[in-house]
């Protein structure tokens, strides 16, 4: 009796490594699924997004829009900063987006 108690007790312990030994095999396997998803949404994002385009596009539309608002100089500086900024959050939002 007590050499059967044994056997059943080592069946199952034998069992609950063999499924613990799984399940820690599917929750890494779901991280590397998780982290090849997220590689490939990035590498998405930073291909679609038009970072550069943004940021210069709304430099020289702040640049004009400050030059005929203000004094030449200082109005298309201080607008193509403004633009430059507004470029940048547009490529953000851009970027965000196109990762989701």
């Amino acid at each position: 009796m007590q050499r059967r108690c044994v056997i059943v007790r080592n069946s199952v312990l034998a069992i609950a490594v063999a499924l613990s030994g799984l399940t820690m095999a599917a929750i890494d396997a779901s991280a590397q699924s998780h982290r090849r998803c997220d590689a490939y949404a990035r590498d998405y994002a930073n291909r679609a997004t038009r970072t550069g385009e943004n940021v210069v596009g709304g430099a020289v539309v702040g640049g004009i829009i400050g030059s005929v608002t203000r004094s030449w100089g200082r109005g298309a500086a201080i607008g193509s900063g403004v633009g430059a900024v507004a470029g940048a959050g547009k490529s953000s939002g851009d970027w965000n987006r196109n990762y989701r």
